[in-house]
């Protein structure tokens, strides 16, 4: 089928900010935003949340979007992503987007840019990737250094060689000079772009490796299972909401952009 599938999962009861998807940013719940902007992408051929309450789903469809139900014991947003296209399996979608409910000023461009890296052939005709996803350029040393912020090195062809929260790659001279090093340290952003028969087959047979357990990044058991991750480059991140500062810091920038 033409276009892709994007779904935006939404769990009502975030530890750190609960409720989160129903906050309002400048009059809008936050998971209403994300579904616009995801509307938005040129890709986009339906866009749905899936969410554990029902709270979310009233809201949701009586703004006139799609939303379905899934279990409230998924344990990340790519095991609800997997619970919603099986329950929408008579929508045969070959891609599938993961776009993280919590990024309510998302860019559009950046779902399309998942889709293309994961959708283009390389060079020599080789088979597509298993997963397509961005990252930016870091610019900042304190990002480099915060677990937060989730690093990865690539090959020549763009695919993923390792994700971590550590310094990657290490700096052996100690220069940590972002614009003269070697290397670039590369921010991974959370959009994922999957081939339908990866997410809905391959992953849920994947027990979660050591490597993931250890970096508590689940990308790290599709790498060690031996999946092709291919990473697109954009300019900027989007802002995301994980604390009501978070939400305060977007307030006031929507402010200054209409002043």
């Amino acid at each position: 089928m033409t276009g892709a599938l994007v779904v935006i999962p939404a769990r009502y009861g975030s530890t750190r900010f609960p409720g989160k998807p129903l906050k309002l940013l400048a009059g809008v719940p936050i998971v209403l935003r994300t579904l616009r902007n995801a509307q938005r992408a040129r890709i986009t051929a339906k866009a749905i949340v899936a969410t554990d309450d029902e709270r979310i789903v009233d809201v949701v469809r009586a703004a006139g979007g799609s939303a379905v139900m899934t279990s409230p014991d998924c344990s990340n947003g790519t095991k609800r992503v997997i619970e919603a296209v099986k329950k929408l399996s008579c929508d045969p979608y070959d891609v599938i987007v993961n776009v993280q409910g919590d990024e309510p000023l998302i860019n559009p461009d950046h779902i399309d840019r998942a889709m293309s890296v994961l959708t283009e052939m390389n060079h020599d005709d080789t088979t597509t990737a298993d997963v397509g996803t961005i990252a930016v350029r870091i610019e900042a040393e304190e990002d480099v250094t915060n677990p937060d912020t989730v690093k990865c090195v690539v090959n020549a062809r763009n695919e993923v060689m390792y994700f971590s929260r550590a310094p990657i790659p290490f700096q052996r001279s100690g220069n940590q000079d972002l614009k003269t090093g070697r290397a670039k340290y590369l921010r991974h952003l959370g959009i994922y772009a999957f081939s339908r028969e990866f997410l809905t087959e391959k992953i849920p047979q994947m027990a979660p490796s050591g490597l993931e357990m250890t970096e508590m990044l689940e990308q790290l058991t599709w790498l060690y299972c031996g999946a092709k991750i291919k990473v697109g480059l954009v300019n900027q991140a989007a802002h995301g909401v994980d604390t009501q500062e978070d939400l305060d810091k977007l307030e006031e920038h929507l402010s200054s952009r209409k002043t």
